[in-house]
């Protein structure tokens, strides 16, 4: 598909479609009276944490282009353009999530893997996720929708 000289492969168009459909679900669904993300997590009673294997991945590799945690949350997961920063709780359950850090709880692990999937919606929607790179993304959005799938 072509959007604004941009070619989109019709599979990733499909997945973040699907993307969009099942945040929307789980805004209606978990956030819905909520005041936070924390506290939507705490709602969901299970998941499957088999999933995240492939934003883990994708995370990971990102995480080498930084010098450090603090550079990569700053620049790729807040990235300069966003007006909301991290805080130091949200650091520590993102970098348990991306290191699979057992010491860390899982409802810990599974908020940091929901902040990131939130960063993903908001890049997504908001114009800072570059429409040349959607593509190099089909295995993050199918491993992202699977674990919207799977909530409870």
């Amino acid at each position: 598909m072509n959007v604004y000289g941009y070619e989109i492969a019709d599979e990733v168009v499909t997945e973040i479609g699907r993307f969009t459909v099942l945040w929307n679900l789980f805004e209606d669904n978990f956030l819905s009276g909520a005041s936070n993300l924390w506290q939507a997590c705490s709602r969901i009673h299970d998941y499957d944490h088999t999933r995240g294997g492939d934003l883990r991945d994708f995370m990971t590799a990102q995480c080498h282009r930084y010098d450090n945690y603090d550079d990569f949350i700053d620049e790729f997961v807040y990235t300069s353009r966003a007006d909301y920063r991290a805080t130091d709780n949200q650091r520590r359950v993102i970098i348990a999530f991306i290191e699979d850090d057992r010491s860390f709880s899982e409802q810990d692990r599974f908020y940091g893997c929901m902040l990131l999937i939130r960063r993903f919606r908001n890049n997504l929607m908001h114009g800072i996720k570059a429409p040349q790179c959607l593509s190099d993304q089909l295995a993050v959005f199918r491993d992202i929708n699977a674990i919207l799938e799977s909530l409870s």
